[in-house]
This record gives structure tokens, C-alpha cells and sequence, in this order.
């Protein structure tokens, strides 16, 4: 089960959109950053990796993704889990923001954090920090690199728009889940293609500058889930319940305590590696997929 919600496929009718246009109404509506559109939230890593990183191997958080990974070691960087300290790379899992001050952050993981229009980005004063549209948004591409210094925006912007864009990674997207080898193949020019195309770009932005009735209708969504959750049997607390009822978080999962008890929903068990002092196994309802209540968040 993806944890992740999915925009219902439908046509847009094609605008004539720049990159610019986009990264404007990013820049315009928050706060801490100079944002730079690419193609994916792996496709960012790769690019910030090979531009700035000089060193050969980099610390990245527990039980990191297959796809951050893979990022690292396309640019034969060796990626290590430190055990004391947050690393080179942090994430905040699910939504859920680090609290905790770490020094010299290269880049923040917020792939699946769902900020309020004004909000604060590199909270960690990382250097880099990156978005997935696509998991925050339900899109099928589309990720941002908000960058501490507008030098290196223009300079990830400058590479971004030398590279041509790869009409046979769309069509491998398409396929990617069929077999192991198509995924390998799709992964390995996204990881190198981080640009999109211009019906990428006119999609994206119509839900893009969507993205304040989304994030409203994500926190009635959030706020009936909770309230349905307790109602179907759940009766001890929820992470965080606080800051989501106030809607100061959004995110992607509601997180439970790792008991099973009477309560009649499906849940799934995953790890949780940052939020808590040391990771553990827990309880996690996706609300934002789930069965229990359908809505179309537009």
C-alpha cells in the first residue's frame, strides 16, 4: 500500500510556462530559500551530490531509501549511517520536522513535507533542501531544490537547462513497476535528466498555484481521519496530536503507538527513524490513501 496520495489522471489543457514561472510563485509565497525546479526529489540529490559535494563518502540518515542511495553512489560517493549524529543528509520522515540543531547540514530531505504558504524552508539551515512534488502533491513528477545561496540556485539552474530532456525516461515511467531491470533503466535517466518537459511544466503549475486550497483541504482531510480513527476503536495517543489538530503539521501518515488493539482499520507497521530517540517499530495509518474515507483533494 503507497502511503502517498496520487492526483486523479486528467487532462490540462497545455499553457505555455517556464520554469521561471513556477519557481517565482515558489519564491514569492515562501520564506528562507531560492528554489530551483527539476524533475524529481532523487533527481535534486543527484544533481546537488555531483555539483558540490567533494568528498567520497557522505553520512545520510537510518534506513534511507533505495533511491537516496542510489543518488549517492551513481556519483561514487559512498553513503555511511552514523549512529550519534543526524549526518550530511537529514529527513524529515513523513512530514514529521527534526527539532533537534545538527551543524553543517548539506541537505535537508522534506521530500514529503507539506508546508503552509509563508512558511519557513531549511529549517535546520541546511545548505540545500529539497521537495517531492509528487508525494506532496499526488503529481507524477516534479521535485524543488530551495538552496541557502542564490549563486548556487543560478548555478543548479544553469545545469538543470543544458541537459536534454529524456522523452524514453517518460515512456520507462510508465512501465518502471513491470520488472526490476525497467526500473533500473528509468532510475538511471532520471538520476541523470532532472529536466522536464513543457507539458511538465504547464501540469505542474496548475497545481502549484493550487497549493493553499490543497493544504486546506489536506487539514479537513487530516482532521476527520483523526476524529475517525478514535470513533473505529483507537484509544491512546497520537504523535504529535496537538500540532495536528492545530494544523501545524501536515503530514503524510498518521502515526500510532506499535501495540496492536481493538480497532477496526487497517494499519501498516514501518519504521520510525528521526522523530523518536531511537528508531523503533511503529503503527502508521495512511490516511492520505486509505479506504476508510475517499476524498479528491484538489
Amino acid at each position: 500500500m503507497s502511503i502517498w496520495y496520487k492526483q486523479p489522471r486528467k487532462f490540462i489543457f497545455p499553457r505555455v510556462i517556464d520554469y521561471k514561472d513556477i519557481e517565482d510563485y515558489l519564491l514569492k509565497n515562501f520564506e528562507g530559500g531560492y528554489p530551483v525546479l527539476v524533475s524529481s526529489g532523487r533527481s535534486a540529490i543527484r544533481l546537488l551530490l555531483s555539483t558540490f559535494w567533494d568528498k567520497k563518502e557522505i553520512k545520510i540518515f537510518k534506513y534511507a531509501s533505495q533511491c537516496v542511495v542510489n543518488a549517492c553512489l551513481v556519483n561514487n560517493i559512498f553513503p555511511s549511517t552514523p549512529i550519534a549524529n543526524y549526518g550530511d543528509i537529514v529527513y524529515h520522515q513523513w512530514g514529521y520536522p527534526i527539532t533537534q540543531q545538527a551543524k553543517n547540514i548539506f541537505i535537508e530531505d522534506a521530500c514529503d513535507t507539506f508546508y503552509k504558504i509563508g512558511s519557513k524552508v531549511r529549517r535546520l539551515d541546511s545548505r540545500f533542501e529539497i521537495w517531492s512534488l509528487s508525494k506532496i502533491l499526488g503529481t507524477q513528477y516534479g521535485g524543488v531544490i530551495w538552496c541557502k545561496h542564490k549563486s548556487e540556485a543560478e548555478i543548479i539552474q544553469q545545469i538543470r537547462d543544458a541537459t536534454a530532456f529524456s522523452a524514453i525516461k517518460r515512456l520507462l515511467f510508465t512501465f518502471r513497476l513491470t520488472s526490476t531491470l525497467m526500473y533500473r533503466l528509468w532510475e538511471k535517466l532520471e538520476l541523470n535528466h532532472p529536466r522536464l518537459s513543457k507539458i511538465q511544466l504547464s501540469s505542474l503549475y496548475s497545481y502549484v498555484i493550487k497549493w493553499d486550497a490543497i493544504f486546506n483541504n489536506r487539514q479537513i482531510f487530516l482532521n476527520n481521519n483523526i476524529e475517525l480513527v478514535k470513533k473505529l476503536g483507537y484509544g491512546e495517543s497520537i504523535l504529535n496530536e496537538k500540532l495536528l489538530i492545530l494544523n501545524q503539521i501536515i503530514p503524510t501518515v498518521i502515526i500510532l503507538k506499535n501495540n496492536k488493539l481493538s480497532y477496526n482499520f487497517k494499519t501498516i507497521k514501518a519504521h520510525m527513524i528521526n522523530k523518536l530517540e531511537h528508531p523503533q517499530c511503529i503503527e502508521i495509518y495512511p490516511y492520505l490513501t486509505s479506504s476508510i474515507i475517499k476524498i479528491d483533494i484538489k
